[in-house]
């Protein structure tokens, strides 16, 4: 294996005793069929052995699934490269020792496979420390390919024990290499490496993303679906095209085509959207992969796997996957014979193809690796607010400690949460709560634009008294809210409108379109359309397979005291504040916390006698010249809160 950086190629090897770690990658041989035997077919033995292999733990659910390689729990990365996979080569269809032809040294059927022992020291706490810290950041949404390249090199030299942490950052690492390097050779040896690294995910895709223990994941398939966007200009533009074809098949009065590619971009748009996959439309995508490629299915399999298989057909069985996955749970054994399907699917993708990854790089490839990292994002999270300064010394705070239902999707606030398990709520939003809702006994914490609700959560764990009001557009992300509220006890306390807000109220609605830009890591921020409302419409209404939601004005949602009032709605604050003017002008306003601040919402909050402060520092009653000042210095950007308070009400 190699690493690409600015001096050049520099050769990487765990052991200089292992031959073939430190050798140049050996041309790949011919691709042709093996056969695998299935361990239903072959009785008891294979069951015995496959126990040996695994442990009792996954040896049970072996004999349900075919003999393809199961990996160890720590499958050592340093036993594999792109030929010699870990499940090619512990494939006890080839015998009890698996492939012999991959053992050389130290790296043997017993290290590699059985997992009796290590190729590498075991993590001191300090390493173990970084990794978990460098796994939050992965799963926070954090991308590592934006990093100054040598703290991320500084971070990777110190994560190696780490097996998926530093494969993660070994593909950060190498895209500069697949993106600029002038000599084929090189930006060849880059795609051996990363093809490698990928195929070690791909094996070990049941012990990262399967089993009931709360894995903090790693990011793994989105850092390579973002290196082949960097590394393939093109490749972007495909991605466009394919969600305008399914914009377009939206669109048409039948609704979607019973074609292969209507089905594909069907699952491409959940993608997308951050909606379920449809189990219809996936076993039908399955069906006509397979017959595309002309495969026939082996009834004995679980999940009938078509071989020959395809790109195509594995997407669907990421999507059955997916399906079991929240249904059953990633522990269940529906979800373990899915991910060994998808397995067995890419393992003979790779025999017949040659390289995934240059599968994958293809304009044309569908968009497998975002299904894939879709299987990582878990539904729900711990939060603890153990260090949270606010919450410790609060003497009506609830319990410290809960579980927050997320997006099961790769969505930013969602991943804020699974990866620091922390709200995602800002430091002067918290600290405004705890200044002013004491101050204004009975009034409401209203979140406006609230997505699944870390504010308006952290406001009820913070005051046992304090009624809540959240307020958000996104269909999942209320489900999601409400669903935490009901597992937390919060139903007394808590209320969710699904609106937007606008000052024009009923007369607006908002329609979800595509996001513009596809290449974010967060790929499932939601992006709306206003569209003006004829006649009378239902609130929350949908049209087809498209998500419509009216909007409404806060003074016809509130009609009682508002302590602290925040509003975050991506641009559109001016407005939603506009429609709070009923509110003010019946002085229910206590305290009000805006982001994007403008001189429209100074103007406003002045008009109906509230004191303005900005990034914490007080503007000047009617002082629009202080405020531009104010809001333009660089230290206060273009994030800046804007605070306004009624000054009516005393602060100690």
């Amino acid at each position: 294996r190699f690493l690409m950086n600015s001096s050049g190629l520099v050769r990487r090897s765990a052991r200089p005793d292992v031959a073939r770690a430190s050798a140049w990658p050996r041309p790949r041989p011919r691709p042709r069929p093996r056969p695998r035997p299935w361990c239903a077919a072959t009785g008891a033995a294979a069951g015995g052995v496959g126990r040996r292999l695994v442990g009792a733990a996954l040896g049970s659910l072996a004999l349900r699934c075919d003999c393809l390689g199961i990996c160890p729990s720590g499958n050592d990365p340093q036993c594999w490269t792109a030929e010699f996979t870990c499940r090619r080569c512990c494939d006890i269809a080839h015998g009890p020792e698996g492939d012999t032809s991959c053992w050389t040294g130290f790296v043997n059927f017993d290290v590699c496979c059985a997992g009796r022992a290590l190729l590498n020291a075991p993590p001191d706490d300090e390493v173990l420390a970084l990794c978990y810290d460098t796994a939050a950041f992965l799963q926070a949404g954090r991308d590592p390919l934006s990093v100054e390249r040598e703290k991320l090199l500084s971070v990777y030299r110190r994560v190696k024990p780490c097996a998926a942490i530093e494969n993660v950052l070994h593909l950060a690492l190498l895209t500069p290499a697949l993106r600029d390097a002038q000599l084929h050779w090189m930006k060849e040896q880059a795609i051996w490496e990363a093809e490698g690294i990928l195929q070690w995910f791909v094996d070990s895709l049941v012990t990262l993303l399967g089993g009931s223990h709360d894995t903090q994941g790693f990011a793994m398939f989105m850092v390579v679906h973002r290196l082949i966007l960097e590394s393939v200009p093109e490749h972007q533009a495909a991605v466009q095209t394919l969600h305008a074809e399914r914009q377009r098949l939206q669109a048409l009065p039948g609704g979607i085509p019973d074609s292969l590619s209507s089905k594909l971009a069907a699952i491409e748009g959940a993608l997308v959207f951050g909606d379920p996959f449809d189990a219809r439309v996936a076993a039908a995508l399955l069906v006509d992969a397979a017959a595309a490629a002309d495969a026939s299915v082996d009834e004995r399999s679980a999940h009938g796997v078509p071989m020959p298989c395809s790109l195509e057909a594995a997407m669907a069985l990421v999507a059955q996957a997916d399906i079991a996955r929240l249904a059953d749970g990633p522990g269940a054994q529906t979800f373990f014979l899915a991910m060994r399907g998808v397995q067995r699917c890419l393992d003979d993708v790779t025999v017949r193809r040659g390289p995934l990854l240059k599968q994958l790089m293809k304009p044309e490839a569908p968009p497998l690796l975002l299904a894939l990292d879709r299987l990582e994002c878990k539904p729900r999270a711990v939060v603890s607010l153990v260090h949270d300064a606010f919450i410790n010394v609060s003497p009506e705070r609830l319990s410290i400690e809960f579980t927050m239902t997320v997006l099961p999707v790769r969505d930013w606030e969602s991943d804020f949460v699974r990866g620091y398990h922390d709200i995602h709520c800002a430091y002067s939003i918290r600290e405004l709560i705890a200044r002013r809702a004491p101050l204004d006994r009975g009034g409401l914490f209203v979140d406006v634009g609230a997505n699944i609700g870390g504010c308006a959560l952290w406001g009820a764990h913070f005051m046992k008294s304090l009624e809540v009001v959240a307020v958000e557009p996104l269909r999942a992300a209320t489900e999601a809210l409400n669903a935490t509220i009901r597992d937390n006890g919060l139903a007394d306390r808590m209320t969710v409108v699904r609106a937007c807000v606008r000052q024009e109220g009923s007369a607006a609605s908002l329609r979800r379109v595509l996001p513009s830009d596809l290449a974010s890591w967060s790929i499932m921020q939601p992006k709306w359309e206003l569209e003006r409302t004829q006649g009378s419409t239902t609130s929350g209404a949908e049209s087809g397979d498209t998500e419509v939601v009216q909007c409404r004005r806060l003074d016809e949602i509130l009609h009682r005291r508002v302590a602290v009032m925040r509003i975050h709605t991506s641009g559109t604050e001016d407005s939603a504040l506009a429609s709070a003017a009923g509110l003010a002008r019946r002085g229910l306003l206590g305290a009000v916390a805006l982001q994007f601040p403008s001189l429209e919402q100074a103007r406003f909050l002045w008009r109906f006698g509230l004191s303005v402060e900005l990034a914490g520092r007080r503007v000047p009653h009617g002082d629009e010249a202080a405020f531009e000042q104010a809001r333009l210095d660089p230290s206060v950007g273009h994030h800046g809160l804007l605070v306004a308070v009624d000054s009516t009400v005393d602060e100690p």
